[in-house]
């Protein structure tokens, strides 16, 4: 080990892989990682693994499902202006919709990417019958799911790779496998 002029120790930065063949960043790509979490003061480690694109794509789609009816296009003073209407995004059903299809992306996210959840139920096709083993089912106090709200969370940031700096900063590591 090199130390440096305060006698510290340097330890070098990591060589980079070139990748050089479509194998080789699909076998990266398959390598699981970990999410490191404190959870109640023990140290805990979740074994995680990365969305293809195609499962992402899938994702997208439950996300651009719900579609917002259209209403009556009105001008300034509140009349509608005759042949034109615009999507109603404050529609009650729709905006529920809206709600049901993120929780269902997240639920999918979380059920593709934690593979001992996968594992334990692997007979789950239905994104909403995913949505309850990942969450619970609304209303029934039996139904827990599959961890806390917390915990569900770091995961689904983790593996849809959104916010990991956010997870860093309140004390949540990722690291590699």
């Amino acid at each position: 080990m090199k130390k440096s002029k305060s006698n510290a120790v340097v330890i070098p930065e990591p060589k980079a892989t070139e990748i050089t063949s479509l194998d080789q960043i699909n076998s990266l790509c398959d390598e699981p990682f970990f999410l490191d979490l404190d959870v109640s003061g023990k140290p805990v480690r979740f074994k995680l693994r990365r969305l293809w694109p195609q499962e992402k794509m899938m994702i997208e789609r439950i996300l651009a499902e719900p579609i917002p009816p259209m209403r009556p296009k009105v001008d300034a003073q509140g009349r509608a202006i005759p042949g034109q209407a615009e999507p109603d995004t404050r529609d009650k059903a729709y905006m529920e919709a809206v709600d049901r299809a993120e929780i269902e992306a997240q639920a999918v996210t979380i059920y593709w990417g934690w593979p001992a959840l996968r594992e334990s139920k692997p007979e789950l096709r239905v994104k909403s019958d995913i949505a309850a083993a990942v969450y619970g089912k609304p209303g029934d106090p039996a139904s827990r799911g599959a961890a806390s709200p917390l915990i569900l969370k770091a995961i689904y940031l983790a593996i849809s790779g959104e916010g990991v700096e956010a997870l860093e900063r309140a004390n949540f590591t990722t690291g590699p496998a």
